[in-house]
């Protein structure tokens, strides 16, 4: 290999090492869409809902320390055949 070829070699796998460092230095968006379904009786509903939604660290555990970001409340949210969609953001 020539010196010509081994500079140009490096050049290349810095090049790339800069590429992949800068996209594993971004961050993952903290938001996720969450499908649900609601049934009163055994039946699926079929108007608009208000919802309160919380997260959790610990299934057993109640203590406001275990809950995960603030309470995500949504009201008016459209149920149709019992199935549900929203967006969700517990930071």
């Amino acid at each position: 290999m020539t010196k010509k070829t081994m500079i140009f070699s490096i050049g290349i796998l810095m090049a790339v090492g800069f590429m992949s460092s800068s996209v594993t230095a971004q961050s993952f968006p903290t938001s996720f869409t969450y499908q649900g379904q609601v049934e009163i009786a055994e039946s699926p509903v079929n108007e608009n809902c208000d919802f309160r939604f919380t997260l959790w660290n610990d299934l057993a555990a109640t203590a406001p320390a275990n809950q995960v970001g603030a309470t995500q409340t949504l009201n008016g949210v459209a149920v149709e055949d019992g199935v549900f969609t929203v967006n969700l953001d517990f930071g």
